[in-house]
């Protein structure tokens, strides 16, 4: 009802962030709704810096946060090893400790061991700078997700458009909307159980990894291609809604 009393005004258009929330808005409001152009991408790409004999993954970015997988962290670099894999992969773990609760103190002590140990293990526990983010993403090769299904079965994820823009292949541990996300975006993913995670990552250090999985079957979107849409120019298109030229 809300929605429908300020759609009724004057000078109001609605827009959206993704694919899924649009379609929630047409529903409720009986019209055709845009997406926006992610405001973080667009026109800043990092060109591309990957070296071909070592494999970067990114097992996690951003703010420490449980609902995100920061406290399986330890679980998930000691599965990764202690169990056998080829050579020529190494991964990063950036964060900045936003809750200094015992447990996530606990994971940051663990996680800067594993650093300490593991020469292919880098952990930065630091804010890092538009630049800095940008060029590790634009030199890294894969981004390993373990976000929590209650929270993102449809609830949207920044890194996630990040890792698509710069085409890297994707690891899921969990099944939600960044799965979904992926699909429509095209991106290359896989579903991969975290005991397993040592598979997909050999997978990816001799080859594409597989991307045949039930969320690969999400019919092609009958609107104007959604990753071309989603990562355009961003100040063009507020020019555009403005009325500048």
């Amino acid at each position: 009802m809300a929605f429908k009393g300020i759609a009724a005004s004057e000078g109001v258009t609605f827009i959206a962030c993704d694919h899924e929330t649009s379609k929630a808005y047409e529903y409720i409001l009986a019209k055709q709704i845009d997406v926006i152009p992610c405001p973080f991408v667009g026109s800043r790409k990092t060109p591309n810096s990957r070296t071909k004999k070592i494999k970067k993954i990114i097992l996690y970015m951003g703010d420490s946060k449980a609902t995100k997988g920061f406290l399986t962290l330890p679980n998930l670099l000691g599965n990764i090893v202690k169990q056998e894999q080829k050579e020529g992969l190494s991964y990063i773990i950036q964060y900045t400790l936003t809750n200094k609760s015992e447990a996530f103190l606990a994971v940051d002590k663990m996680l800067k061991i594993f650093a300490d140990l593991h020469p292919n293990i880098a952990v930065f526990d630091e804010f890092w700078s538009e630049k800095q983010l940008h060029t590790t993403l634009a030199a890294a090769d894969a981004l390993v997700f373990n976000y929590d299904n209650s929270v993102y079965m449809y609830q949207s994820s920044g890194v996630l458009w990040l890792a698509a823009y710069y085409n890297l292949k994707m690891i899921f541990l969990s099944n939600n909307w960044l799965t979904r996300e992926a699909a429509r975006l095209k991106s290359e993913y896989t579903l991969c159980e975290p005991k397993k995670i040592i598979e997909c990552l050999n997978e990816l250090s001799h080859g594409d990894i597989n991307r045949q999985t039930d969320y690969a079957k999400i019919h092609s979107l009958s609107e104007a291609d959604y990753h071309a849409k989603l990562f355009g120019d961003f100040g063009k298109w507020l020019s555009s809604i403005l009325g500048h030229n």
